[in-house]
């Protein structure tokens, strides 16, 4: 049991990156970012395919090439974000500010993204050999951690990999805090968020202020991709899952912070790896769903309540 709920936090902690993006986003316009899952996935798939090739290959990669990898996988996020932000984001907060916004802003906003998702997975399509992308792992955890890769912990036995993915999730999640929270430039960004009408009258370089967050939010889908692929065959699929169980996890937080965003998808990925443990494997795609509904209808999108944070002493 211990090893499925530790599982469980690995993922989990993966869907918590991907869903402070989409927290990230929602805070800036007010409605969801339905192509983050896409994002994530066209970002590794990049960076694989520069590196690597077309061949599937699970490999180690040298210093210098797992180096290439990292830099063009948050490349590729990062910019990909930055342009997305351009075209869809900044256009629809011209319409007003975040949470005000019209049914023909926001349905402008959900064609935007969905037209970006759509041009991603048929690029991941096109791109890929095959349905799904081995990827080789950047950070050699298997070749570091050597015969250390399990632990025994009383009757049970972990996988150390597990845990060094927590912890690097974790720290990504406590950098984005410091940065787009708890710095100086952290409140121009909640500035713009709440309302980027009166940020503009107070000195506040909107757009500057969007597509630096947006790019960041790219290479928060870099990283959570980066640590999902190795081990796995990456598909588009994976994109469109991640992606909504990102959103889960962003709604269920609501507007609690960077911390109840993390917390909110370690829930996620303890709850889709149990069930699958008590019900099937089945169920491991189906209960982050059913989570995202329950949540939709607790917490309708339009509810969106004002956030305040306060600044650090």
């Amino acid at each position: 049991m211990l090893q499925v709920v530790l599982a469980g936090l690995a993922q989990g902690v993966v869907v918590g990156l991907i869903g402070l993006g989409c927290w990230l986003a929602g805070r800036a316009t007010g409605l969801l970012p339905l192509a983050h899952g896409d994002l994530m996935v066209f970002s590794v798939v990049a960076g694989v395919l520069l590196v690597v090739g077309r061949t599937p290959s699970t490999a180690d990669l040298g210093v210098l090439a797992s180096l290439s990898l990292v830099a063009l996988a948050l490349g590729s996020g990062v910019l990909l974000a930055a342009a997305i932000s351009l075209v869809t984001v900044l256009p629809v907060m011209r319409r007003g500010p975040a949470g005000r916004l019209g049914p023909a802003v926001a349905l402008r906003w959900v064609a935007g993204s969905l037209a970006a998702g759509l041009l991603m997975r048929t690029a991941v399509t096109t791109l890929l050999p095959v349905p799904g992308l081995a990827a080789p792992d950047p950070v050699h955890l298997d070749s570091l951690l050597g015969e250390n890769s399990l632990i025994g912990f009383g009757h049970s036995q972990i996988e150390s990999r597990a845990i060094v993915v927590l912890l690097i999730g974790l720290a990504l999640g406590w950098l984005t805090e410091l940065v787009a929270v708890r710095s100086r430039w952290g409140r121009s960004v909640r500035a713009v968020c709440d309302d980027h009408l009166a940020a503009q009258l107070c000195g506040i370089d909107v757009r500057r202020v969007v597509i630096a967050l947006f790019m960041i939010i790219g290479a928060l889908a870099g990283a959570a991709g980066l640590l999902a692929a190795p081990g796995r065959n990456l598909s588009v699929e994976d994109g469109v899952l991640l992606g909504l169980q990102g959103i889960a996890a962003a709604r269920l937080a609501g507007s609690g912070g960077v911390s109840k965003v993390m917390i909110a998808g370690l829930a996620v990925g303890v709850v889709q790896s149990l069930s699958a443990y008590a019900l099937g494997a089945g169920f491991y795609s189906v209960a982050p769903l059913v989570m995202l509904l329950m949540v939709l209808v607790a917490r309708p999108i339009h509810d969106r309540r004002p956030t305040v944070v306060r600044s650090p002493a």
